[in-house]
């Protein structure tokens, strides 16, 4: 993410890409996230992705992937706090994405 916000696209873009090849098993990835269940550090995982991608523009793409990690159990509240998705914050999809329910 910090790729992107410093306009270094193709760092990031790179970074993007091995972050959405890391398998979700993968030891590093569990460290990351200091879970030992591969369906939290699979929504880490997306959350991440969905932020990068919305740095870059593809916001989209960035709210497509914020859902799915949002039904991988991501916690809502974070990703309302997330200070990462600012470039979203504005973006319709995003708004709706975020809108309480209940």
């Amino acid at each position: 993410m910090i790729a992107a916000r410093q306009g270094n696209r193709a760092r990031a873009e790179e970074l993007f890409r091995t972050l959405e090849n890391l398998p979700a098993s993968d030891e590093a990835c569990l460290l990351y996230t200091a879970v030992t269940r591969p369906e939290a550090c699979q929504a880490d995982r997306l959350c991440w992705l969905g932020i990068v991608a919305g740095e870059l523009g593809q916001r989209e793409e960035a709210v497509r992937l914020l859902r799915q990690a949002l039904a991988k159990g991501y916690a809502f509240n974070y990703l309302h706090y997330q200070w990462g998705a600012d470039s979203l914050r504005a973006f319709p999809a995003f708004r709706e994405l975020m809108r309480p329910r209940g």
